[in-house]
């Protein structure tokens, strides 16, 4: 395991002589200017506390191994991708459906960009942000959706006043037949 590796020794003792040479041998050496950081606690993965040097020695193994995730320029492609993608749905959406099914479907599409990053990131261990192309969509779909609620309530008003209309018709023609 990696943690019986891991040796502590302070510069001071190194410099000092005080440290055995030997112990050194074959091991990487992480050295900082100050000792802050390296005594600064992170959170780990699993939620517990971690030593700063504890998760500098692991974020190294991580890099030497290859097993850290990584953001490629591919993944700002695929960020586009998703987020062209889900705009020209929600084009498509607009056309074909009304208000409430837009936004069941806009909600469905919503979570379906961040599933998809999350099974990106599953199988491949690149990243790619749902975040900007969810903002974008969300922006679309929302003017959209305003569009048509408006013309939902331009379309209520001209049937209101086109029954006003014909309620006045109907008075003027009671008051024309009374007399």
């Amino acid at each position: 395991e990696f943690r019986r590796v891991l040796f502590r020794s302070s510069a001071g003792d190194v410099l000092a002589g005080r440290t055995e040479p030997a112990s050194l041998t074959g091991k990487y050496v992480l050295i900082g200017s100050t000792a802050t950081g390296l005594s600064s606690d992170y959170v780990g993965p699993d939620g517990n506390l971690l030593p700063g040097l504890d998760a500098l020695a692991y974020s190294l193994k991580g890099v030497l191994e290859g097993t850290t995730l990584s953001y490629p320029a591919t993944s700002v492609l695929i960020e586009v991708t998703l987020g062209m993608a889900a705009i020209v749905l929600a084009l498509i959406m607009d056309r074909f459906l009304n208000a409430p099914l837009f936004t069941v479907g806009s909600i469905g599409l919503f979570a379906g960009l961040w599933a998809s990053a999350l099974l990106y990131l599953h199988f491949s261990r690149v990243i790619a942000d749902p975040g900007y192309p969810s903002l974008f969509f969300a922006l679309v779909a929302a003017g959209l959706l305003l569009r048509k609620l408006q013309e939902a309530r331009l379309a209520a008003r001209a049937g209101i006043s086109e029954k006003e209309q014909e309620v006045t018709e109907l008075r003027s023609e009671e008051r024309t037949s009374e007399l």
